[in-house]
């Protein structure tokens, strides 16, 4: 069942390759605004609903208690207490009332149907049901009207007892069908400030967003035209965030690599040219070679000593390659003449020239110098011209 649901999704984000980096971070933005707006809106309503309903409770409340002041009270039209005369009170109850908009008061005495509201929205009396089971209360009840021709009604109805005897009913009703079409209005209105506010919120997201990836796009189009022979390009960074960040790491990496290049091709410089010279000297020993078995044997040995040096020089230039200290190798001093002798010796194989040995120098230069020394050898050997090697006198 997983596997079946893996294959589903995976079948259903085709769309995912497709869509690049900036449109994928403002859908996601989108969705949460759009989730975020609706939750706000849907809570905006229940707040109001709830606050509606406290509202028609405690409406609902005050008449009851302003109905009780009146039993308790004086007539106005005859100055003394009302006594019994439920009658009396009602009608003075519903005279001084001034009903809300959607509020309705309803008298009933023993049982039967008194007065109401001035202009309620819906006449509740009509249903003998509801007035039967309003007149045989004992206690306060609340409870609500559905599906009237004015809406839905809540209603409170109270027992009025006179001398600890029941005499008659008062029933407070709210239609609150205007009310709740206003808040859905309100609401209605909200919900398209909201869908306005995430339109203007794609279209700035999108700009923003094109301005924030500039910087990807730019290394993207700078790695695409970097060749090994030119590691020369950087990207232009602005400002400290994370992008920056990035483009700074990215120039850095350029660098690292542009100068591990230019280490790659100095090394392979230095390798052909360190080889070259020991292949050019077995070559012209063993091509000038002779039949006497004395020069044989020293031409023999030189061979092998070139090869060992061939050797050496490979084995160096691998260690070199896998050092990554920069002083890795450390120069030393050596006895110059000596080492001068033997490129002497091994650079006459180079061919028939008048190679001399000058006076031993006062200098005390590296290996390195010496291998120098070969390089000018060759070079005069090339251009036909007398060559001297410093070292010991020949």
């Amino acid at each position: 069942m997983s596997g079946s649901l893996r294959r589903s999704w995976r079948s259903l984000a085709w769309w995912r390759p497709a869509l690049g980096l900036r449109l994928r971070l403002l859908g996601w933005a989108l969705v949460l605004l759009a989730v975020a707006s609706l939750t706000s809106v849907f809570v905006v309503r229940q707040v109001l609903l709830n606050q509606l309903e406290n509202r028609i409770t405690a409406d609902m409340r005050q008449e009851f208690g302003e109905f009780r002041r009146l039993v308790d009270g004086t007539n106005p039209t005859t100055g003394r207490p009302f006594g019994g005369d439920l009658r009396a009170i009602a009608d003075t109850y519903l005279l001084r009332n001034e009903p809300q908009d959607g509020e309705v008061g309803l008298t009933f005495i023993e049982g039967v149907h008194y007065r109401s509201s001035a202009d309620p929205p819906y006449d509740l009396t009509r249903d003998p049901d509801l007035v039967a089971g309003w007149t045989s209360l004992v206690t306060s009840t609340h409870g609500e009207v559905a599906g009237t021709p004015a809406g839905d009604a809540r209603w409170l109805a109270v027992p009025i007892q006179i001398n600890d005897v029941p005499s008659g009913h008062v029933v407070v009703a709210q239609f609150s069908g205007d009310r709740r079409a206003e808040i859905d209005r309100a609401v209605q209105m909200m919900a398209l400030a909201c869908v306005l506010v995430i339109g203007v919120v794609a279209a700035g997201g999108y700009l923003a967003m094109g301005l924030a990836l500039r910087p990807l796009r730019s290394m993207t189009e700078t790695a695409r035209d970097i060749e090994e022979s030119d590691l020369s390009r950087r990207i232009e960074v602005a400002g400290t965030d994370e992008v920056a960040d990035l483009g700074r790491t990215f120039n850095g990496m350029l660098g690292r690599l542009q100068r591990a290049f230019a280490a790659h091709r100095a090394f392979v410089s230095d390798a052909g040219h360190e080889l070259r010279t020991p292949i050019t000297i077995v070559r012209g020993h063993l091509e000038l070679m002779g039949d006497d078995p004395a020069e044989r044997r020293e031409s023999i040995a030189l061979v092998t000593d070139e090869l060992d040096r061939m050797n050496r020089m490979v084995d160096d230039l691998l260690m070199l390659a896998r050092a990554e200290q920069p002083d890795f190798v450390q120069l030393d001093t050596i006895e110059i003449g000596s080492m001068m002798w033997e490129v002497y010796t091994k650079a006459m194989a180079l061919g028939d020239r008048d190679w001399q040995a000058g006076p031993p120098a006062t200098a005390s230069p590296s290996r390195i110098a010496a291998r120098r020394g070969v390089g000018a050898a060759r070079r005069r050997h090339r251009h036909g011209r007398l060559a001297r090697v410093p070292g010991q006198p020949g």
